[in-house]
């Protein structure tokens, strides 16, 4: 679990795939105390590629407080650089090993 304005993380451990130096990996932002969005939790999936340092968002999935789905998105973009004490860092430090 991590923290970051006021959106809590939560990594689902069960979810982890591992293969080829990737691991992707479902994590949960709750967005219950941050009044600024509609949804109340996003379901992300994260791929990681820890020899690399890159990282990308597959899926984006946003629900309201009964867990309907809000919207979902696709995503197919190119991996990007880790940022050094960003989330993305702390996921990689924790699933990378």
């Amino acid at each position: 679990v991590a923290a970051f304005d006021f959106v809590f993380y939560y990594l689902n451990v069960s979810s982890i795939e591992r293969g080829n130096g990737v691991i992707g990996v479902w994590v949960k932002q709750n967005h219950e105390y941050d009044k600024t969005v509609k949804h109340r939790d996003s379901l992300l999936f994260y791929k990681i590629y820890c020899q690399k340092n890159l990282f990308n968002i597959e899926i984006i999935s946003n629900r309201d407080k009964d867990g309907n789905i809000l919207d979902y998105q696709d995503y197919n973009y190119p991996p990007e650089r880790i940022i050094p004490e960003t989330i993305d860092s702390l996921l990689k430090e924790t699933v990378c090993y």
